[in-house]
């Protein structure tokens, strides 16, 4: 019988609540909003995501270690890594030119991807938003794309994938150096 480590699951239900807790003050108050003078709520999420899911994959650690999938799922971590690193790349370089443009003096916070507000295509959801919709994203930071919460989320989901890699890879490692002494 496969057992999950229950300290490690509960820290994982901890973080999660905490994600949780962020995304719902990040509605009512803004994403990108300083709560309590220090923190944003997608700051919070940012690394209360990361340890939740860091915190699940070790309460499941014996599981995984018993799948015959790893070498597919560390091809999938290499993927979603892929993807999100140019996702990662694009935000920053993005963010960065505006910042340039609009000079020094520019809160980084506040800079969004307005790039693609009017125009359709099927990647540009946010260009079929009635009035109201898009009145409600702005206020809660969403709309136009806030960089700041796109760049915090791409960099979550990168590092959620080469955690993803690390600890299966070493899973693999650790299945196969004990095949090795076995015999």
């Amino acid at each position: 019988m496969i057992f999950m480590d229950k300290n490690y699951f509960r820290a994982s239900l901890v973080f999660t609540a905490v994600s949780i807790v962020s995304i719902f003050a990040g509605i009512f108050y803004g994403f990108s909003t300083d709560l309590f003078s220090f923190i944003k709520p997608i700051t919070v999420l940012q690394y209360a995501a990361f340890l939740a899911f860091a915190f699940f994959l070790n309460a499941n650690r014996e599981r995984i270690e018993r799948s015959n999938n790893k070498q597919f799922w560390i091809l999938l971590g290499f993927f979603i890594a892929m993807v999100s690193f140019y996702e990662v790349l694009f935000n920053f370089f993005y963010w960065f030119s505006l910042y340039n443009f609009y000079g020094l003096g520019a809160d980084i916070d506040t800079l969004r991807n307005i790039l693609q507000m009017n125009r359709f295509s099927i990647f540009n959801a946010t260009g079929e938003l009635n009035a109201t919709e898009a009145e409600l994203l702005n206020k809660i930071g969403l709309y136009p794309i806030s960089l700041n919460l796109a760049s915090k989320l791409t960099v979550l989901l990168f590092f959620c994938s080469v955690y993803w890699i690390y600890f299966v890879n070493n899973l693999n490692y650790n299945s196969s150096r004990r095949k090795h002494q076995a015999q």
